[in-house]
């Protein structure tokens, strides 16, 4: 199975947020960003590509699975902050 977004829809795949500090604090869930950080897999936005990093509001994406049990998240072109350039 092959999943497409519709036209105003990013799929992407949620990248874990750190737990610990370049010093090896553990960071409790109250000091995590408010932004997602995601690598995208399929977008129809000229904007975004696959394999591009991009920054997206917390709580607001619809949480996906594909065939293989890979968690997956679909975002609309409207809540995505930022592409990283790495």
């Amino acid at each position: 199975m092959t999943l497409y977004p519709a036209e105003n829809y990013t799929l992407a795949q949620i990248i874990p947020p750190e737990n610990k500090t370049v010093g090896g604090l553990i960071l409790p869930d109250t000091s995590k960003n408010k932004l997602i950080r995601a690598v995208v897999l399929h977008s129809y936005h000229k904007d975004y590509s696959c394999g591009d990093h991009i920054f997206y509001e917390k709580h607001r994406d619809i949480p996906i699975q594909d065939e293989d049990g890979t968690d997956l998240v679909l975002i609309k072109d409207e809540y995505i902050i930022a592409k990283i350039h790495q």
